[in-house]
């Protein structure tokens, strides 16, 4: 229930405060007067949008105050789920609409204009002249019935979407299975004749990267082979021994003076580390060797490699994972008319499932559709009006069809 409506800076509006009663409230005034605007202010603590035009003239800024009394549970744990503190059952909802930025807060938390449409729906409703027009359209009808009951039917329609949605998913699946296995038929040669090639071509991911190493290797083989040897001359003088020594005059300082120890460590690291390196080029330097042959067939092999990305317009890593999918999709005919099976099982139990959930949607919508019927007589009748009111609701079946699955009924 509104409490109290304060509005400020609001088109003609200067400053208003208003404060509500139990029972009915009428705003009469001449035309142009505002009442209007009192309705449109308390539009936009409802969730409507505000345009910078509504400022009143003259001012940078338009404030809406509304005070609201809560008495929802589903209200209290939506707030609570938002971050917003419930203050004694009271509710402040404050609009600021500003020539740079405007303001939605709730309990002086501030949120966002979709956050306030979700809570505006159990704090107040606007009814206009027009308001009959949406009865009148049978696109709405459903949503009214809903509507009535939400809280109540929202379990059960979550519910049926959740299954019909699975339902759709599986059927999706069978479906581009049934097409894969279409499109295995009618390209089967031609899937056959590249995993073949490919298979022949025998590739591995990092093939390429030491074909161009060891290419480049053999081509710089001069340069390469003197740098090597020159670097061999200077491991067998007396470099590694001359370092050795000054490591073992650190150590015998380190005797002495504490601080040359790190010294004597480092120099110890580093000579260890030197050998090591020094015997890694030894082996390089040993095991160097030219081959002209090696290298005409490298050059080949990457001719041949680079002919194949050409032709399928892929590059390795995507050519072996391509030669893998066709292992996988030219897999004996049995293993997909198993899987088809063991979908069309699944299919058909989602199916089931979808189709007790739309029952059960229905069977409640009835419910509400009788506690609608029996209230708007009571209306009617405490203002001595004898009618009657009937909601009819129509399950429409409609077959719904999969390629080798028929199903007879679905409800909607």
């Amino acid at each position: 229930m509104l409490e109290r409506l304060i509005v400020s800076n609001f088109a003609i509006i200067e400053n208003i405060d208003i404060s509500f009663k139990d029972g009915l409230t009428v705003l009469t005034g001449e035309t142009g007067a505002g009442k209007s605007l009192i309705i449109d202010s308390l539009s936009l603590l409802l969730g409507e949008r505000a345009q910078v035009e509504m400022i009143r003239t003259g001012f940078d800024k338009a404030e809406i105050i509304g005070y609201f009394d809560m008495n929802n549970i589903h209200l209290k744990a939506l707030l609570e789920s938002m971050g917003v503190p419930t203050l004694d059952s009271k509710i402040k909802v404050q609009r600021i609409i500003s020539l740079s930025k405007s303001t939605i807060k709730v309990n002086d938390v501030v949120i966002t204009l979709g956050d306030l449409k979700r809570i505006s729906k159990y704090l107040a409703d606007i009814h206009m002249q027009f308001d009959m027009q949406k009865i009148l359209n049978p696109e709405n009808y459903l949503e009214i019935v809903d509507g009535f009951k939400y809280d109540l039917i929202k379990e059960y329609q979550t519910k049926y979407l959740n299954e019909l949605s699975k339902f759709k998913e599986k059927r999706n699946e069978y479906n581009d299975l049934l097409k894969k296995i279409k499109d295995i038929e009618e390209k089967k040669d031609v899937y056959e004749y590249h995993l073949k090639e490919l298979n022949d071509y025998d590739l591995s991911l990092d093939e390429e990267e030491k074909i161009d190493n060891k290419i480049d290797l053999l081509k710089n083989f001069d340069k390469i082979y003197n740098i090597l040897e020159e670097t061999n001359s200077l491991i067998h003088e007396d470099f590694l021994d001359k370092l050795y020594d000054v490591k073992s005059l650190t150590d015998k300082l380190s005797n002495y003076q504490k601080e040359y120890t790190s010294t004597t460590e480092k120099l110890s690291d580093y000579y260890y580390e030197i050998e090591s390196i020094f015997d890694d080029l030894k082996k390089d330097f040993e095991k160097l060797d030219y081959d002209p042959v090696e290298l005409t067939n490298l050059e080949s092999r990457k001719n041949d490699l680079d002919n194949l990305k050409k032709k399928y317009k892929m590059d390795i890593p995507e050519l072996i994972n391509y030669r893998d999918s066709l292992i996988d999709l030219l897999k004996p005919g049995d293993d997909y008319n198993d899987l088809l099976k063991e979908i069309k099982r699944d299919l058909e139990t989602l199916y089931n499932n979808t189709y007790k959930a739309g029952l059960d949607l229905s069977k409640i919508r009835e419910s509400i559709a009788l506690s609608i019927e029996k209230e708007l007589e009571k209306n009617m009748s405490d203002l001595s009006l004898k009618a009657r009111f009937k909601v009819s609701l129509k399950i429409e079946m409609r077959k719904k069809k999969t390629y080798l699955v028929q199903f007879s009924k679905t409800p909607v």
